[in-house]
């Protein structure tokens, strides 16, 4: 009987310190998950403000120039939590969807998929270097960002 009550206060213990990692993972999700969306601009981009259906066309590469400026997406790697809150919020589809249409749209009408970057830093230091560049961070991290101007914010 003793053995029986400790195997089980053991298994109690680890299921609540399961629950408490959950819970605590959780929090973290939703802290990400609340923070409005930016999409930025390098300064020298010919636009002031974007709509979402302007970005949208952008990052399926259905617009490709603002007038002689060649524009360059730039996203996140697969599997980034703001990559499929991006694509859930502004593009309207999931990543592999997302994933799925760009290897469509190469192999039949060319075209160039939106750069991939690991961070928001790296996304930020990409847009500031590249004149046409287009790309999001949560609102939280554009603080201090240099070269880039916000043009949209998407709320969550």
């Amino acid at each position: 009987m003793l053995r029986y009550r400790s195997n089980l206060r053991s298994k109690v213990m680890g299921t609540r310190a399961i629950v408490a990692a959950f819970a605590i993972w959780l929090a973290g999700v939703g802290v990400a998950w609340a923070d409005d969306l930016v999409v930025v601009v390098n300064n020298q981009a010919p636009v002031q403000q974007m709509t979402d259906r302007d970005v949208k066309e952008i990052f399926l590469g259905e617009k490709a120039f603002w007038g002689d400026v060649k524009i360059v997406p730039v996203g996140y790697v697969d599997g980034a939590t703001i990559q499929n809150q991006f694509l859930d919020k502004v593009v309207n589809i999931s990543e592999n969807v997302y994933k799925t249409y760009w290897i469509k749209r190469i192999f039949r009408e060319g075209g160039t998929p939106p750069r991939k970057a690991a961070s928001a830093e790296e996304a930020l230091s990409i847009v500031s270097r590249t004149a046409g560049a287009v790309g999001f961070v949560y609102a939280s991290q554009l603080a201090g960002a240099t070269n880039v101007r916000e043009v949209l914010r998407v709320s969550n």
